[in-house]
């Protein structure tokens, strides 16, 4: 599928081309069919400007997208390697252009479609060190979405299938030590063809990838201010979701509302610098909401997000000792939440499911309606600490094991705080009725990278 975005750049690319006088004015007599017609005009060029001439580059990319569009990837193929060449022979072997990147990407898009997967990977390879020349260009922002996807895509299938039953064509980089790099690109075999025990840094290596890329993309919109971009809080929850903990505390000390107030690109906080994850991806979420004026609501949540990293830092420790000077900028950030002037804070801070952390990953304590339930009773604390955890109900079919087992994992889970009257609580009473399926429910292990305490 040739996305809507791409469709706009070539278009808007072949209409406003350097030969305005080959394309824009059309000969009299020139076929009505798009593609006819673009044949025409290429034709025209090669005889009145040479094979190589330099305004052959966007017809011929036009062309593609025809053919691209219509279903017929290897003449798309033809028409952009023509395309390709003739911007080498003009503009240099290694030009790096935005022009070069967008036709490297909609090359990219025809080899996919011919399920040319290791072609895919290699090209993608020469792509990327063009696109981090350009981020301050709006139109690399679909390149590196693109390339995320497919990263996620192939981390995906690859961690969720078992080895003997991997089809072929899932291109990973598995190749170990200086070997897995040659001339600056990442090396990747079929994933039938890895060696023996590479799984573990197949997988760390993709979720670097993505966050990087994330983190590029990031930076695309950052470089346009576009705080209220959706797409912006898609992928640093992306990031979050990969990397939960995070490890960045480059920032010097400073009261929050000063961080509001800067600038994020070219900062400490700048996802190019910082990365993305863990406390700065929700400290830039915090920001956006703030800088882009969203709803009251928006803006509570991602402070309690915010806190609720911090409090489960605050008891990083096996034995839940509490960290009083972590939990103190914990306590802040929810106050924090509440004067955001919510007219209801009962989704934030008192759902009828309280809130596991983190939040920003499904709820263990979730469960799909059976005939089969335990209701559970406990209180939650200031700290998020589950106390006097009782079974106060069960059907008849539950099982003292099953029993058990909610009681061990609500008894290791950290909560949100939650509210009473309007004001957080020191204790507040909940009941849980968890409906019964073949697993157990199990909790996230809270984060334990460093904490600054800033």
């Amino acid at each position: 599928m040739i996305t809507s975005t791409l469709r706009v750049l070539v278009i808007a690319a072949a209409t406003t081309c350097a030969s305005g006088a080959a394309l824009a004015q059309t000969p009299p007599g020139f076929p009505a069919d798009p593609e006819q017609r673009l044949l025409e005009q290429i034709d025209l060029l090669r005889r009145e400007e040479g094979a190589t001439a330099e305004e052959l580059i966007e017809p011929l990319r036009a062309l593609a997208l025809q053919y691209q569009e219509a279903g017929d990837h290897a003449l798309a193929l033809v028409a952009l390697q023509e395309a390709r060449q003739v911007m080498r022979v003009n503009r240099g072997l290694s030009s790096a252009s935005i022009d070069d990147a967008l036709l490297l990407h909609q090359q990219i898009l025809s080899e996919k479609a011919l399920g040319h997967n290791e072609r895919v990977w290699n090209l993608q390879q020469d792509l990327v060190p063009i696109a981090r020349k350009h981020l301050d260009d709006l139109r690399m922002l679909p390149v590196l979405l693109e390339i995320v996807g497919d990263r996620k895509e192939v981390l995906n299938e690859y961690s969720t299938t078992d080895f003997v039953k991997l089809p072929p064509g899932v291109f990973v980089p598995c190749v170990p030590g200086p070997e897995g790099i040659r001339n600056g690109r990442v090396v990747a075999l079929d994933a039938r063809n890895c060696p023996f025990g590479s799984r573990r840094t197949v997988l760390a290596r993709m979720k670097a990838e993505i966050r990087t890329h994330n983190a590029e993309a990031i930076e695309v919109i950052l470089r346009h201010r576009d705080y209220a971009s959706a797409e912006l809080r898609d992928l640093e929850r992306q990031s979050l979701e990969l990397s939960p903990a995070g490890a960045y505390f480059g920032c010097s000390t400073g009261p929050i509302d000063r961080f509001l107030e800067s600038e994020l690109v070219g900062s400490c906080m700048d996802p190019l610098v910082a990365g993305v994850g863990g406390w700065i991806s929700l400290m830039r979420l915090v920001f956006y909401e703030v800088r882009s004026g969203a709803p009251a609501v928006a803006r509570a949540n991602a402070f309690a997000e915010l806190a609720d990293w911090y409090l489960q830092i605050a008891y990083a420790d096996s034995r839940r000792h509490i960290d009083t000077q972590i939990d103190d900028l914990a306590r802040t950030l929810y106050e924090r939440a509440l004067e955001q002037g919510v007219e209801s804070i009962a989704p934030i801070f008192a759902p009828e499911l309280p809130v596991t952390l983190p939040a920003y990953l499904p709820n263990p304590l979730a469960s799909t309606e059976s005939p089969r339930h335990i209701d559970v009773a406990f209180g939650i604390t200031r700290y998020g600490v589950p106390e006097r955890i009782e079974i106060v109900g069960r059907s008849e079919t539950a099982t003292r094991t099953e029993e058990a087992n909610l009681l061990r994992a609500i008894k290791h889970a950290t909560f949100r705080p939650r509210t009473v009257g309007g004001e957080l609580a020191e204790v507040a009473p909940v009941v849980v009725r968890y409906y019964l399926s073949a697993a157990p429910p199990s909790f996230s292990n809270p984060p334990t990278s460093p904490v600054s305490t800033r």
